[in-house]
């Protein structure tokens, strides 16, 4: 898993790299405008069960069947959602392109849906060099598909098409990898203890989304679409490589701590053990970021984008603390404690959103 996320870091470096000289500042903060709305709708996709899969004790193949037709429905769902409202969302920011942007973009709820039951079913079965291999295939599909297009003038219109592209070469690969095709499910399947951990968590992951995005609303809002777009480029640069490495280790943790739950004392010392590997790699890196990211965008985005520096600089001090307190979040997974998750998150998003406007002043 780690080397299949030094390859994604990789990948997405080589991603902003190449594509932030085919395409402006402005392409960028269009797709993250839109990519706003795409993430809310995200954290209710999945709803949950895949988790929920994966930290289940036992897992039916019924179970499974339902699950996947349960996701798959949230995500056709949400595409709809998001297509019948795309005026809405143009309306909001004020953009008119991104009537068609979040048209197009809807279809990523559904491949996402499609692709979420494969996915756990990998994880949980702790088959973790096949979904590296889906991961990285879909990144390359989507950045060949996203600089072709670049390259030919289509503008935003690349990294629409390159989020899609990801998403189409993830579920195609995935389901290869799996070997499992679902059926429908049997009547009277039980997956109501299931639903209850995924609600608990969707309400969780929907105030974390809000504490994730506030800033770049914020911006939206108040900043506009070119700021929006240096802002975007600094993230991407630092807070979302970081992401890519914390994530993936809960894809290990969560399995692996689920199966530890009546042995206490081995439970406690995986947890020192993860807390000290994510210390000691990510905040050494962190720190590196923090001081040269002037250089660091230089070689990155390249000339014009002066203006990312202090923004990479101080993601990456603030990316320190999350990384410390990051541990903390496996024990409310593999506990089950979903409610006390959710009012963690509650008083986080209060201090963020607080911070952010006053600082946007």
């Amino acid at each position: 898993m780690l080397g299949g996320q030094l390859g994604r870091m990789a990948l997405q470096i080589i991603s902003v790299a190449v594509l932030s000289r085919l395409l402006s500042p402005k392409d960028y903060g269009l797709l993250a405008m839109v990519m706003v709305i795409v993430g809310f709708g995200e954290v209710f996709r999945d709803f949950g069960l895949s988790s929920a899969a994966i930290r289940a004790p036992e897992l039916s193949r019924s179970q499974r069947d339902a699950l996947f037709f349960m996701n798959s429905a949230i995500g056709a769902g949400f595409a709809a959602l998001l297509a019948m409202a795309a005026p809405l969302v143009a309306l909001w920011f004020g953009q008119p392109e991104l009537v068609s942007m979040s048209q197009a973009l809807s279809i990523v709820f559904l491949l996402n849906g499609l692709t979420a039951q494969f996915r756990a079913d990998l994880n949980r079965n702790l088959r973790f060099r096949k979904l590296v291999v889906a991961d990285l295939s879909g990144l390359v599909g989507g950045l060949l598909i996203g600089v072709i297009l670049a390259i030919s003038g289509f503008g935003y219109w690349a990294l629409v098409a390159q989020q899609i592209g990801i998403g189409v070469v993830t579920l195609v690969v995935s389901v290869a990898q799996c070997g499992w095709l679902p059926r429908w499910p049997e009547r009277g399947t039980k997956i109501g203890a299931m639903l209850r951990f995924g609600l608990g968590l969707s309400a969780s992951q929907l105030v974390g989304y809000f504490i994730n995005n506030v800033d770049t609303l914020v911006i939206a809002t108040r900043l506009g679409v070119v700021d929006l777009g240096y802002y975007n480029r600094g993230y991407q640069i630092l807070a979302r490589a970081v992401s890519q490495v914390r994530g993936p280790s809960t894809a290990v943790a969560l399995p692996v701590l689920s199966k530890l739950t009546t042995d206490q004392p081995r439970m406690d010392s995986y947890l020192v053990k993860g807390q000290a590997a994510l210390g000691y790699t990510l905040i050494a890196g962190l720190a590196f970021a923090a001081v040269a990211a002037d250089p660091i965008v230089n070689v990155v985005l390249g000339a014009g984008w002066t203006p990312v520096v202090p923004v990479v600089a101080w993601l990456a001090v603030g990316a320190v603390f999350d990384t410390t307190a990051y541990v903390g979040y496996w024990v409310y997974l593999v506990r089950g404690l979903t409610d006390r998750l959710l009012w963690y998150n509650v008083g986080s998003l209060a201090i963020r959103a607080t911070c952010v406007l006053v600082g946007s002043q």
